[in-house]
C-alpha cells in the first residue's frame, strides 16, 4: 500500500520508490511460492515491469482486458 499510496508513492507521482518496493514484494512472494503475480491495481504497472522481476511472470489484467475489448470491437473475438 505504501508505494501507491504512500507520501512517495505512485498516486502522489513519484516512481522509484514505488518500484524499489514492488521489486521486494515480489521477490518475497517468488520466495515464498509464488509462480507467477498479478498486478490486480492499475498503479501498479506504472512502476513494475516484467524486466524489473524475470523470473516471476507478472499478468496485467487490465491490459488484458483492454486487448480483448479492442478484439471484440474490431471482430476478431467473440465475447
Amino acid at each position: 500500500m505504501k508505494s501507491i499510496f504512500g507520501e512517495k508513492g505512485i498516486k502522489a507521482g513519484h516512481h522509484s520508490e514505488p518500484k524499489r518496493l514492488l521489486i521486494n514484494a515480489a521477490n518475497e512472494l517468488k520466495k515464498d511460492g509464488a509462480e507467477a503475480i498479478i498486478l490486480a491495481c492499475t498503479e501498479i504497472p506504472l512502476a513494475l515491469q516484467q524486466e524489473d522481476v524475470p523470473t516471476i511472470p507478472l499478468i496485467n489484467p487490465t491490459k488484458i482486458l483492454a486487448q480483448k475489448a479492442v478484439d471484440v470491437a474490431l471482430g476478431n473475438e467473440n465475447l
